[in-house]
Formats: C-alpha cells, sequence, structure tokens
C-alpha cells in the first residue's frame, strides 16, 4: 500500500516556471574510456532522474524526465540494453521522448518515433513503449532521454545502484517555492542539497560519481542494501510550519480506511463469522477456527477491490479486505489489537526517523493481551507465526482510546520482534545399518520441523494435488540419497486443522542405497557427511561489504546412529567433532557442534546447529562466518572403516 496525499495537500496556488533537467546535446562527442571500464560488460556513463512538480489548469502534476547513457563491452551486454522499456501506467502521459546511438567512431543514428511500439498490461492499468536503438555497436553509446507527466506524488523513491557501475548518479527535484521536500540518502554518505531558493520554487539536487556495482551477498539483505534516496513532501508554508504526512497522519488515514464500512460490508462480514464461529467460550480456538476458514476460502489479489462486499462475491481482495475482516472478527470476539503497518526489510527497510509512508506497505495484527502477531492475508501463517522478513525491524502500531463514546486512533512506533530458534527447528533423526555384503546401506529417516517451514508444508498439503503432494514430500528426503530407491514417504506428524495447525510437521521414511560407501579391500569408506545434506558456505574472496543478516531464527537438531560393521573399526572419529561458537554478551548467538559417542558397534553422533540473532556486524563478520562454514566442512567428512 503506497499511501497518497489526499486532503493534506492544502493551499497549493502557484505554479512555477519549467524545468531544464539533464540537457540533450544535439551533437556531443563519445565519453572518454576510462581505466578499468573494459572489465565492466556494461557500466552507466550518466543516469539521471527528475522531478519538475507543478501546477497546470490547478492540478499538480510532476514531470518525471529520465536520462541515461550506458556502453557495452560485449555483443550480450549489447543485447541486453539496446531495448527500452518505458512504462505509462495509470494516469502517465508520455510526452517526450528521445533516443540514438553513437558509434565508437561517433556516427550518430537517431530514433524513429514510429518505430516505438505500444504495449497494453491490465496489471500496471497501462502499458508500456517499447524501442530498440538502432545502430548500437560494442564500444559504443546508447543514450535515451524521456518524459512523462502525472499527477504529483508526495512520497517518491529512487534506487541509485545496479548490477553494472554508474560514473555518474544525478537526482533533481523542483517545486513550487511554497512546497519544501526533506531526503534521506540511503547506504551513502551522500546528502541532497538545495541549491536555489527563489520566490518562485525550490530545486534540490543529489549527485553521486563513481557508483559501484551491486553485488549480492549470503546472509545479507537485498535490494534493502542497495543505495536509494527517498524523498517526501514535508512542508506547505502555505499552511504554517507544521510538518506535513506524518506517521500520525499516515495511521489515522490507515485507521479509518480500515474502520470504516458501510452497511453493506458489515453485514456481509458479520453474516460471515456468525455461520463459521465455534460455539465456545475460548476465544483464541474461535480466532484460530475463523483465521482457518477465512485463509481456506479466500485469495489474496493485489489489484483487487478492498469492498468485503466484492471480496465474499470473487472469493478474492487485496490486502485491506483480508484486514477488514480480520478486524471485524477481532470486534466481534472482543479481543484487543493494534494495526501494525510496516515494510519488508529484504527490500526497503522502515526508517522510525524518516516518516516515510512509502515504507507502509504490509500489514499485521497485534493482540497485546495474547502478546503475538496475526498476518491477515498470508495464507500458510497462522496464528502467532508471520513472514520472518516482517520481523525484527519497526512499524506503526495503530490502537484506538476511547473517549466516551468516540475512538480515536493513536500511533506509535514499535518493535516487531523475531521469533527465536527454538520456534523454527529442522530436525533429523538416522539410523543406519550395513547389509551382509556390505555393499548398502539401509536407513530409517525422520524429519520433523517446527514454525515457519511446518506452516508451508502444511499449508502445500491443504492446496496441491495428490502428485504435486508426493513430489513435495519425496524432495523432503531425496537430497539424502539422489539415487536411492525411496519408498513411501509418511506424514507421521501433520494435523491440517486450526486446533493443531501450529504443532509439528513430521515426515519418515525407510530406504536402502549404495551412495555413501566406497570399498577398498578391507576398508569401507563412508561419506557420512552427506547424511546431513549438502550445506550453504560462505568463501569471500573480497571484502565484505554488509552486514549479517539473517531471514529468521533457526535451529538444527541432528541425531544420526550408525551400526558399525562386525570385524571394523572407525579409525578417524575424532573427525566428527566440530566446535564453532559465537557470543555476545556472554550468550551464545550462533553455533555449530557435533560430537560422537562410540559404545560397541553403535556410533552416535549429535549435531547441534543454531541462528539467533537477525543482525550480526559487518566487522565481526568473520566469526559468524566461521559457523556457516563449520556446516560445511561437516559435510565433507568420509570415514573411514578398517577390518581388524
Amino acid at each position: 500500500m503506497k499511501l497518497k496525499l489526499l486532503s493534506l495537500l492544502l493551499i497549493l496556488l502557484i505554479g512555477a516556471p519549467s524545468m531544464a533537467q539533464s540537457e540533450w546535446e544535439e551533437n556531443r562527442q563519445p565519453f572518454a574510456i576510462e581505466e578499468g571500464d573494459e572489465e565492466y560488460p556494461l557500466y552507466y556513463l550518466y543516469r539521471a532522474i527528475g522531478f519538475d512538480f507543478k501546477y497546470i489548469d490547478r492540478k499538480y502534476v510532476c514531470d518525471r524526465t529520465v536520462h541515461v547513457i550506458v556502453r557495452a563491452t560485449n555483443e550480450d551486454a549489447l543485447e541486453s540494453s539496446n531495448r527500452i522499456y518505458i512504462p505509462v501506467a495509470g494516469q502517465n502521459e508520455l510526452i517526450d521522448v528521445k533516443s540514438r546511438a553513437i558509434s565508437p567512431d561517433g556516427k550518430i543514428t537517431k530514433l524513429n518515433q514510429e518505430d516505438i511500439k505500444e504495449i497494453e498490461d491490465e496489471e500496471i492499468e497501462g502499458g508500456y513503449r517499447i524501442f530498440a536503438v538502432e545502430g548500437a555497436e560494442v564500444g559504443g553509446e546508447i543514450e535515451y532521454r524521456y518524459v512523462l507527466r502525472g499527477p504529483g506524488r508526495v512520497f517518491l523513491s529512487d534506487v541509485f545502484q545496479f548490477g553494472a557501475p554508474v560514473r555518474e548518479y544525478e537526482l533533481s527535484i523542483k517545486s513550487p517555492e511554497n512546497l519544501e521536500y526533506d531526503f534521506v540518502v540511503n547506504n551513502d554518505t551522500a546528502t541532497v542539497k538545495q541549491i536555489d531558493d527563489t520566490e518562485e520554487y525550490n530545486l534540490y539536487q543529489l549527485k553521486v560519481q563513481n557508483v559501484p556495482p551491486f553485488a549480492t551477498e549470503g546472509f545479507a539483505a537485498g535490494r534493502a542494501n542497495k543505495k536509494r534516496v527517498d524523498f517526501k513532501l514535508a512542508y506547505n508554508t502555505y499552511a504554517g510550519n507544521k510538518r506535513l504526512n506524518t506517521y500520525s497522519d499516515g495511521g489515522k488515514l490507515i485507521y479509518d480506511g480500515i474502520h470504516e464500512m458501510d452497511k453493506a460490508e458489515e453485514r456481509v462480514a458479520q453474516s460471515f463469522i456468525k455461520d463459521n464461529d465455534l460455539k465456545s467460550e475460548d476465544v483464541v480456538a474461535r480466532l484460530k477456527k475463523l483465521e482457518h476458514d477465512i485463509k481456506g476460502q479466500f485469495f489474496i489479489n493485489e489489484y483487487a477491490s478492498d469492498k468485503l462486499t466484492d471480496f465474499f462475491r470473487n472469493k478474492y481482495g487485496d490486502k485491506k479486505a483480508f484486514v477488514k475482516l480480520f478486524v471485524s472478527v477481532l470486534q466481534y470476539l472482543d479481543v484487543k489489537y493494534e494495526l501494525v503497518v510496516t515494510s519488508n526489510r529484504s527490500e526497503e527497510r522502515f526508517n522510525p526517523d524518516f516518516d516515510s509512508w512509502s515504507y507502509l506497505d504490509e500489514y499485521l495484527i497485534y493482540l497485546p493481551d495474547q502478546k503475538v502477531y496475526l498476518a491477515p492475508y498470508q495464507a500458510f501463517h497462522r496464528y502467532g507465526s508471520v513472514p520472518p522478513e516482517l520481523t525484527a525491524t519497526k512499524g506503526i502500531f495503530v490502537g484506538a482510546r476511547k473517549v466516551q463514546d468516540f475512538a480515536y486512533p493513536v500511533t506509535r512506533i514499535g518493535y516487531i520482534e523475531e521469533a527465536p530458534y527454538q520456534e523454527n527447528m529442522n530436525n533429523l533423526n538416522i539410523s543406519m545399518t550395513f547389509d551382509e555384503d556390505l555393499a548398502n546401506n539401509q536407513l530409517q529417516v525422520t524429519r520433523e520441523f517446527t514454525g515457519m517451514e511446518a506452516t508451508l508444508y502444511k499449508f502445500v498439503l491443504t492446496r496441491a494435488n495428490e502428485e504435486q503432494k508426493t513430489q513435495m514430500l519425496d524432495e523432503l528426503v531425496r537430497y539424502l540419497a539422489a539415487d536411492a530407491e525411496v519408498g513411501e514417504v509418511k506424514v507421521t506428524k501433520g494435523e491440517l486443522g486450526y486446533e493443531r495447525w501450529g504443532e509439528p510437521f513430521e515426515v519418515t521414511v525407510d530406504f536402502e542405497t549404495d551412495g555413501y560407501l566406497e570399498n577398498a579391500g578391507n576398508t569401507i569408506l563412508l561419506k557420512v557427511g552427506d547424511l546431513i545434506g549438502e550445506q550453504s558456505e560462505l568463501y569471500q574472496e573480497d571484502e565484505r561489504q554488509f552486514e549479517v543478516e539473517n531471514e529468521y531464527n533457526r535451529g538444527y537438531d541432528r541425531r544420526i546412529r550408525i551400526e558399525i560393521p562386525d570385524g571394523y573399526q572407525v579409525q578417524n572419529a575424532d573427525d566428527l567433532v566440530i566446535v564453532e561458537n559465537v557470543k555476545e554478551d556472554d550468550k551464545v548467538i550462533y553455533r555449530f557442534e557435533s560430537s560422537y559417542e562410540l559404545n560397541g558397534n553403535e556410533l552416535s553422533i549429535t549435531i547441534d546447529e543454531f541462528y539467533d540473532q537477525i543482525y550480526y556486524p559487518v566487522a565481526e563478520f568473520e566469526a559468524f562466518r566461521k559457523v556457516i562454514n563449520a556446516a560445511a566442512d561437516w559435510n565433507k567428512i568420509t570415514l573411514v572403516l578398517k577390518r581388524i
């Protein structure tokens, strides 16, 4: 949900002259090739974006100018960059477009306007303009510039780091003199400067040189780590010096939008609740039952209506429709609640110090008496379980304060707690024996999941057909022995009803394979490390750029029992012992510890691995890496069994 300014754009009266943004030079020469350019298949010589806010016929509009100059140094990069897509969605209008190719020797091939094709796309309520850049060559330049006119927006952002380096990036914003914007630059030390302040307009600018390419790293956030500038309309000086569009303002609009239902919506909501409610005094059980029914019958469609009448008619709706129905349920059950709105922290981190509503994308509901969260439209998350990317971050909490017979929304910023690792376990129990001729192993395998993965597998079982169910269950054990003849995978814990949805999910299987063995005379090589499956491994040739950010806290409890054949002895059992711990304030937050006991012919192996902190500083990355790589090292262990 990207909230738009509705009634807060008050007393906006003055227009401003147009702005010359990222000028188009008619007969320019190619950019000089600099040292190091050739190591990249593609790089941006210049990337600029300009926002010109103004009034046309008393409407607040924005001309958004995008100007890009890119150079490709091989054929693949050229092919990927010489087709230009311009999204023209909603009320946007393409008012100007220019493009050209400049060869390495300076020859210019300009865009023929008749070559621009129009493609419709219902999902964005508009479509695209698409064209190929004729005359583009390896080592030359592709340049294009277009201007889109659309409604003036209040909250915006621009990412300026990509998979290719950027030699020069420029952002410019022009607004009428009474409208002042605020800015925050993420993941960079550059700042936006106000370079002009006249009686007619404000002019802001951000310039950044030599932006490095964005490189993804394991156990780190994704898009949220890219360099990005966020900005918002913060003041209207004609209306005084009060800050506009605060989190409190946003909280009130959200609260009103959820709670202000028409009579028809109220009727269909109450009818559904009464038809599906339990006849019980256990309020939590009633809530779980109603949640189970909602998520079993209705589907999310972000382009759908938020009206509950449409929701029940179509059996799908947008996020807001789900939230409205859950609020109706909570009110019916007389359960206290707060609306929680935040962002996906891997995409765009909620910033408590910069009150942009662009961070208000995702809904949760917090129940303060029960101290649990609900995820209204996340189908496989049920009571107390929410998407991990919406935890370990802050958001706005919007509750109600009653004064006499009226309820007033009250907004606070709060932290959305992440679950401890004990709630998200992936456990493995294996018993292994050898056949009489020592050519194969028989295995009895049990896998148990709690928390995140358990709810996902349970949800799949409620929606999948028999073939899909069989495939999913097979994949849960297939990683242990890809070539084995795996028998029937049995679900030994997997209640799908609302009462026990939060309980563990467990599967068992027996199979026989020769995949773990190599025989060499009087020696047997047993690839015991393969029993835990392939593990993540962190190699860090370059300097680590980003802090550790785990998706969620998690643990692995593995128990392996191997019956050693009579007459054989393990030669290197101590190789099974690996210990790596990371502590913070005397508490172990990351651990990999493996140990063993050998009693007669029975070898018992215990592996305790867990990750109990979402964030860890980049300066201490090596300690975290050792824990991750300990699991990968254990995966490579081969036991040597010799006849005695």
